[in-house]
């Protein structure tokens, strides 16, 4: 039994198309974490997430999927208004963002992206029963048969790391981690 993963978005900052970006791609952070059983984690909802989106509805298969989402920053989150599945109510969704960022209330958070001057859908348009829950770092749960933790990561704002595991593998998702002031690397 394995973990599967594949990466829909690997840029920092700003998606970017063309020749220069053909060798990894031109999204913004969102990487696809399988379990064995199915279990979709999702992680950071960047402009990769849209593609990642329109593969899931192509199967025609209902969509559960856990999405963690490291930090608030734009490139973090923009493709969230994109995500094809979250208009679709058959979809469950729940999504996960560090509470240093959000505070209490992360489904705030994402409607505010969302809604004029900034975007023509408001988040009530989305039609998918999701969840919003603002988490700390420390936070260790499962997805089904994977074990995730979370871990705090040295950014502006706060930043989550995450941890997947299952059968004694694991895949690590550290973004946007700052060394502090004398180049020493955050532990």
């Amino acid at each position: 039994m394995t973990i599967d993963i594949r990466f829909w978005g690997v840029r920092g900052s700003i998606a970017a198309a063309g020749g220069t970006t053909a060798g990894v791609g031109g999204n913004t952070s969102c990487v696809e974490v399988r379990g064995p059983c199915g279990e979709l984690v999702i992680l950071d909802a960047g402009t990769g997430l849209r593609a990642l989106g329109a593969a899931l509805l192509a199967t025609k298969a209902p969509v559960r999927a856990h999405l963690f989402v490291s930090h608030l920053h734009w490139d973090h989150i923009q493709g969230f208004p994109f995500f094809g599945p979250a208009f679709v109510p058959t979809t469950e969704l729940s999504i996960y963002g560090p509470e240093r960022c959000a505070g209490a209330d992360l489904r705030q958070a994402f409607a505010t992206q969302m809604r004029a001057p900034h975007f023509p859908v408001g988040l009530d348009a989305m039609r998918a029963r999701m969840t919003f829950r603002s988490i700390p770092a420390g936070l260790e749960m499962n997805v089904g048969s994977l074990h995730v933790r979370a871990g705090a990561a040295s950014h502006p704002n706060g930043c989550l790391a995450y941890r997947v595991e299952h059968g004694g593998k694991a895949v690590v998702y550290a973004t946007d981690t700052e060394h502090d002031r004398s180049g020493r690397i955050d532990p």
